[in-house]
């Protein structure tokens, strides 16, 4: 949480913590798993295939449990959405009347976010033409993508394996991102 997913609201907390945490940790995981793929490439110019071929499945285990943890947070998104549907949540009247932009500006000087128009302005159209239940169906639906980039880097992992026998991940594995990319 930390200040960085999660803005409190008593009532939702400990749901909104759990989500909040679940993404955090999924986020998390994905990064060690980088540095684990990081840690096979350099073993692998090294000549240290044994260690390679164990980074790279130290990488796979940490994807696989990032991928677990942002299915898990879509499920708890949807655990929150029921409790705020069940606590009859309302959209604050002042959004209507709130200026996004000043605003925007005012946050942007202070360092608290960066120039992002494009995902900036989808949120506040969001929030605008349904509030938090238009902004959690855009947010299931990111993570729904989100989801499938993750097992399909998955896939070019389980298939880096058999690269990192032969000394060959660093050559092979830029292959296989652009076919998945395709």
């Amino acid at each position: 949480m930390g200040g960085i997913n999660h803005q409190p609201c008593s009532e939702y907390d400990p749901q909104a913590i759990l989500l909040s945490n679940l993404f955090s940790q999924a986020y998390a995981r994905f990064w060690s798993g980088n540095g684990k793929i990081e840690d096979a490439l350099l073993f692998e110019m090294g000549g240290m295939l044994n260690q390679a071929k164990f980074s790279l499945t130290q990488a796979r285990s940490e994807i696989k449990e990032s991928l677990r943890l942002i299915e898990a947070t879509d499920e708890n998104m949807e655990n929150l959405l029921q409790l705020m549907e069940e606590k009859s949540f309302q959209d604050l009247s002042s959004l209507n009347k709130m200026d996004f932009a000043g605003f925007k500006e005012r946050l942007e000087k202070i360092g608290l976010i960066s120039g992002n128009g494009s995902l900036w302005q989808s949120s506040v159209n969001d929030i605008s033409e349904g509030g938090y239940r238009k902004m959690f169906g855009t947010l299931r639906v990111r993570f729904g993508s989100l989801s499938e980039k993750t097992r399909r880097f998955l896939e070019i992992l389980e298939q880096a394996q058999e690269l990192i026998v032969k000394g060959d991940l660093q050559t092979g594995i830029a292959d296989f991102v652009s076919l998945v990319n395709g």
